[in-house]
């Protein structure tokens, strides 16, 4: 059976590019002092279950790459020649919040400019009619939607398609997305939206049996626990034990309900020691409801999302397993030569 330290390399290996904008030192000593955070009989049961995850649920720069790659040249959004479609269509920065859209789009200049020769700046002309809002992931989707109904209000012409290309999405989105579409019927504009995306999550409540992000079984016995949901105006949901995620998120029940338990009960440590996180981060990762928290599984070569359990990435005094970016200075000469290599 494989030790701690083979575990860790095992960890390191499936995140090969994790942050390339900063200087984290992502060794095995990193891996395990983040671990050693834990008790000592959930530590090598957590990081194996880690090992899995992140197999199934890490984006690194060569799959994002491809995947973008391929959304340029795609029949069912290019009508044509792929040049002549990409440069009559416009690149959106429109996002109100973070820096994920801006990284993506840095991306996305790349690509567009060694596969087809094209500027990103010079795409879409002086009066385009065809946009995209690209980003890394949509979890709840109240910020994406937020973003493309003030545009479609205040900035949008009179008759626009937009295609929302994102890496990751979530099954639960459903009720923004059709807000989006809802408001793009309601407003005096002829618009039509296209959603793209590269995996979908399961995330849906009456799925939570099968669901890809981290649900556990039931609350874990401490005073802290109950103490937390007690002024919840609704009952916490909780999963039923032996469904399997169709993705392969999870190893299996024991390991993924080892997770959770981990995640959950850390999570409330982490939320005592970190009292400067937002009321909305919870024990499980940033939810706007009254829930244990998201709880996703999602880490992208460019951050962990916030929605994910903050005993994965809280910072100072505790010790964060993927650090978050936290500024919006990115330098991108890391990232540019791995996305070179990843279209050779």
């Amino acid at each position: 059976m494989a030790s701690k330290a083979e575990l860790a390399a095992q960890l390191i290996q499936n995140v090969p590019d994790y942050r390339l904008d900063a200087n984290i030192k992502f060794d095995v000593e990193h891996v395990l002092t983040w671990l050693e955070q834990f008790p000592e009989a959930e530590r090598k049961p957590l990081l194996r279950e880690m090992c899995h995850i992140t197999s199934a649920t890490y984006f690194s720069v060569k799959k994002v790459t491809s995947f973008l790659a391929k959304i340029l040249r795609s029949k069912k959004i290019v009508d044509g020649d792929p040049i002549k479609y990409w440069k009559e269509t416009k690149f959106l920065d429109i996002q109100a919040r973070g820096a994920s859209q801006r990284d993506m789009l840095a991306m996305m200049a790349r690509i567009l400019d060694r596969t087809l020769g094209l500027k990103i700046g010079e795409c879409g002309g002086k009066s385009p009619e065809r946009f995209v809002y690209i980003d890394d992931g949509m979890f709840t989707g109240q910020h994406v939607s937020h973003d493309l109904i003030d545009w479609m209000e205040n900035h949008a012409p009179k008759k626009a398609h937009v295609h929302v290309i994102l890496i990751a999405t979530h099954t639960g989105t459903y009720y923004y997305r059709d807000r989006v579409s809802k408001k793009a019927g309601e407003i005096d504009k002829d618009i039509k939206i296209n959603w793209w995306h590269f995996i979908e999550f399961e995330n849906k409540v009456a799925n939570s049996s099968v669901s890809d992000v981290a649900w556990p079984l039931a609350l874990p016995d401490e005073d802290r626990a109950r103490e937390y949901i007690g002024g919840f105006r609704y009952d916490v949901k909780f999963r039923k034990p032996g469904g399997l995620s169709k993705l392969g998120v999870f190893s299996g029940e024991e390991g993924r309900a080892h997770f959770e338990n981990s995640m959950l009960s850390s999570g409330f440590e982490v939320k005592e020691k970190c009292p400067l996180l937002p009321e909305n981060i919870r024990p499980l990762g940033h939810s706007s409801l009254e829930t244990l928290g998201f709880g996703s599984t999602i880490v992208t070569f460019r951050n962990c999302p916030n929605n994910a359990p903050p005993a994965l990435w809280a910072g100072d005094p505790w010790y964060p397993l993927f650090p978050r970016k936290t500024n919006t200075a990115t330098s991108n000469d890391r990232l540019f030569a791995e996305i070179d290599k990843a279209l050779q």
